[in-house]
């Protein structure tokens, strides 16, 4: 089975990495794979491994977009396409009309997404909608009325790595790099520097916390500088300015092996993987009810967004040492095989062969 993986996004971060995932987790189940996306800095190293194959969806000549994938389809002997965001989705709906013996899916891993009448004619999904969720399934069914035996929830997995903790010296050399004490806890803020990931409800809670516990906050990723600005200067009104560390980009499986509390405050998301990847490596974590947290209510807490009271109760709590935060994450650890990327890609592939013995 020849496999061609569409992306849009280009940037460092989750999707590029659940790609990248894909992409190895098939080629290692033997199928030959194409990927085929645009530029940017972190899609280079996937293209350097997988050959590049540069589509840029954004620029405005469908037609060249269309020829481009025409071509690949052709010389790679392509028989079904997995099309990562919508747009991708659109354009393989095109191709595949013109190659009647190909077929794509559409996997979208966001929740929401814009569901206008525009947004909906234009959205295509192929033999099979992929979501990542509970919620994106509910989406797909109520906002875009696609029928309920088109779509399948596939949860994003992990790299297994982050199953596998790193020794106490490494911990401590990380924990010099960031200027933390060997006393002081680490909650970390698992995303990146964008209101959506609730930076300033996090502090908001935080502000009225009273503990006295020594603790310092991880603030990882890039953003805009007026964002980051406006979390410093409400850290230094309500005296947290010593306790944030602004780490940049940073690896997210160090950072989470010396993190004792992850807490993912954001107003909406898709499938969180930081929240799987903090599960997996033993790390309580607080998170609103936001896409992904019906799989994970049983591991983690959960807050409504911008509940500021209900999430600096829980901080609260974390602090004085209630126990349901490790008696969760010890419960996580037990089941993380099901969050692996093995689980994933197995399901991807049970898919792809239904797909191809309906088509014979």
């Amino acid at each position: 089975m020849n496999i061609l993986v569409l992306y849009k996004d280009s940037a460092k971060g989750g999707l590029i990495n659940h790609t990248k995932m894909i992409v190895n987790g098939l080629k290692k189940r033997n199928f030959s794979v194409v990927i085929a996306g645009p530029n940017g800095t972190g899609t280079q190293e996937l293209q350097k491994e997988n050959g590049a194959n540069i589509i840029d969806f954004s620029v405005k000549n469908p037609i060249k977009i269309i020829r481009k994938l025409n071509k690949i389809i052709k010389n790679e002997h392509i028989d079904i396409i997995h099309a990562q965001n919508r747009i991708p989705a659109f354009y393989a709906d095109i191709v595949c009309k013109l190659h009647k013996n190909v077929s794509y899916v559409w996997a979208n891993d966001q929740v929401p997404i814009p569901h206008d009448f525009f947004h909906r004619i234009s959205t295509k999904y192929g033999q099979m909608a992929i979501t990542c969720s509970v919620d994106g399934y509910k989406m797909l069914k109520d906002d875009f009325h696609i029928p309920k035996d088109k779509i399948k929830v596939v949860n994003i997995g992990v790299n297994e790595k982050f199953f596998t903790p790193l020794s106490d010296s490494e911990k401590s050399e990380i924990r010099k790099r960031y200027n933390i004490g060997d006393n002081e806890k680490i909650i970390l803020l698992y995303g990146r520097l964008a209101e959506s990931k609730g930076h300033m409800f996090f502090l908001k809670a935080l502000s009225k916390v009273k503990s006295n516990d020594k603790y310092k906050v991880l603030f990882p990723g890039d953003g805009s500088d007026e964002y980051k600005r406006a979390l410093v200067s409400f850290s230094e009104k309500h005296g947290l300015k010593d306790r944030i560390v602004f780490t940049g980009f940073a690896d997210g499986y160090e950072l989470l092996s010396i993190s004792d509390l992850m807490v993912l405050p954001s107003s909406h998301e898709g499938y969180s993987i930081a929240c799987i990847e903090a599960l997996c490596m033993g790390v309580p974590v607080i998170r609103t009810k936001t896409g992904g947290y019906e799989e994970t209510k049983e591991y983690c807490t959960g807050v409504d967004y911008d509940d500021v009271e209900a999430l600096s109760s829980e901080i609260e709590l974390f602090f004085s040492g209630n126990k349901k935060f490790q008696e969760k994450a010890q419960k996580a650890l037990l089941n993380r095989e099901k969050f692996g990327e093995d689980t994933m890609i197995d399901q991807y592939v049970e898919i792809y062969q239904g797909i191809m013995n309906k088509a014979h």
